[in-house]
């Protein structure tokens, strides 16, 4: 049986040197994917925000902790279908802050400049390709 092999587009990328991903970074089913959860999860973390602010005790905030946390890391696992998040944060907890943002929001905020940047760089690819084509064809 003959074979056809064509570019899809998907790239695999490292996270951190701790698990690896794969993707078209300019898919919009991708881009759609990851700005929903960037929103469920921004919206996480100002309920967690309040409910730390009215919690009393160190054992119901770091209940509470837990709890966004393990939320969290559903939301993360789902945005590739497998799981990432143990390998990408271990015991930490995905609302631990670096860079003044969440961790979580690292993540999103990188594969948020990795989308942009791949659109650039193939919107530039996409005329010369198409007149190259067309031009075979034309012949």
């Amino acid at each position: 049986m003959g074979e056809i092999r064509f570019d899809t587009g998907v790239k695999s990328y490292s996270l951190n040197g701790c698990c690896e991903v794969a993707f078209n970074p300019t898919d919009s089913g991708f881009a759609e994917k990851l700005s929903q959860v960037f929103s469920q999860l921004d919206g996480m973390q100002e309920r967690m925000s309040r409910e730390l602010e009215e919690a009393g005790d160190g054992g119901e905030l770091f209940e509470l902790s837990r709890r966004y946390d393990r939320q969290m890391r559903e939301k993360l696992d789902g945005l590739f279908d497998r799981p990432i998040c143990e390998a990408l944060f271990g015991d930490m907890n995905v609302y631990a802050l670096a860079g003044g943002l969440p961790v979580w929001a690292n993540l999103l905020l990188a594969l948020l400049d990795e989308a942009g940047e791949s659109l650039r760089r193939e919107q530039t690819l996409t005329d010369p390709a198409l007149e190259k084509y067309l031009a075979k064809y034309r012949a």
